[in-house]
């Protein structure tokens, strides 16, 4: 079974609110009610070059009049259209956009990038080998020295 508490309430020309219990809502009276009424505010307006704005009434929203079309300057009641931006590329994050490099330039890059990464997986594994070639020759010899096969050189 759902439990019934928390739940949102809402009013005609009030903002939302959470209550968490019966007695919370019962206070609340029978203007408020579990089903949501559209407001036309508080709403967003937006600019092309200025931060969004929140307006609350009317009146507000009436001092950044006129609100214009997306087309032009001005505030609009949707977000204006961001510039496309090249997709972010590799460790160096090169964009490439389309109609700024040939294809086969881009494909080339693409497959050095590669390449460049499997060398370094191949380096890093050689390393590996070596240390642990260096580690096998250091017990040898004192397992050598152990036994008296080689002799010291503290002499």
């Amino acid at each position: 079974m759902p439990r019934e508490y928390p739940k949102d309430m809402y009013h005609k020309t009030l903002t939302p609110i959470r209550v968490y219990s019966r007695k919370e809502e019962e206070k609340l009276g029978p203007e408020w009610q579990t089903t949501y009424f559209h407001q036309d505010y508080p709403k967003t307006i937006y600019h092309k070059t200025e931060r969004a704005k929140l307006v609350r009434s009317k009146a507000e929203e009436e001092k950044y009049r006129p609100i214009e079309t997306p087309d032009s300057l001005g505030w609009a009641e949707k977000p204006f259209p961001e510039k496309q931006k090249p997709e972010p590329y590799g460790r160096q994050g090169v964009g490439v956009a389309p109609g700024t490099i040939e294809v086969e330039t881009y494909q080339k890059v693409q497959m050095l990038d590669f390449d460049l990464d499997i060398v370094k997986r191949d380096m890093d594994r050689l390393k590996d080998t070596i240390d642990d070639l260096q580690k096998r020759s250091e017990l040898f010899q004192q397992a050598l020295i152990a036994v008296g096969a080689l002799e010291t050189s503290t002499t």
